[in-house]
């Protein structure tokens, strides 16, 4: 009987979908009904995947071998973050705690330029903040001069510092 309910608990079910609705979901528990949980219609971005919480075959219908490499990857994570507690709140520690981890975040923070990788999106954000302000700055001061000049032709101009009287 066992065998039979947890092969009905990885078989999940598509219940409904109504037109503009949420997707609803349900599994089998060994009582025999079917529970239901809603999901938001979630719109993916441009730039980046849907998450895997909100990716129903993802999350719904995974393989016995995926689930186990998650677990083991989840038991791997509470071993480290268990020895980074230890260390970290011994009290009779004398030296600093090396992460491997940070380090290497900070060197790529450090040297910026060996592992950069030109996109469109750095692209876009190099062009948006290096070259646009000086384009808006030359219209600001070139507008400004040829109304300031404009109006000294026309004799409306009454200059505030005069070089001679």
């Amino acid at each position: 009987m066992s065998s039979q309910v947890a092969e009905k608990n990885r078989d999940t079910i598509r219940a409904s979908r109504e037109p503009g609705g949420p997707i609803i979901y349900g599994c089998y528990l060994p009582d025999g009904p079917v529970k239901f949980s809603k999901m938001a219609n979630y719109r993916e971005a441009p730039l980046a995947t849907r998450p895997k919480t909100l990716e129903p075959a993802e999350y719904f219908n995974l393989s016995p071998d995926l689930r186990r490499a998650e677990e083991e990857r989840a038991a791997l994570r509470a071993q480290l973050k268990r020895q980074y507690q230890l260390q970290l709140n011994n009290p009779h520690r004398k030296d600093l705690i090396e992460d491997p981890a940070l380090t290497r975040w900070t060197y790529a923070r450090t040297n910026v330029y060996p592992n950069f990788r030109p996109t469109a999106k750095t692209s876009l954000l190099g062009g948006l903040f290096a070259v646009a302000p000086l384009f808006f700055w030359y219209y600001v001061f070139k507008s400004d001069r040829d109304k300031k000049e404009a109006s000294i032709k026309a004799g409306k101009y009454e200059r505030p510092f005069q070089l001679s009287y």
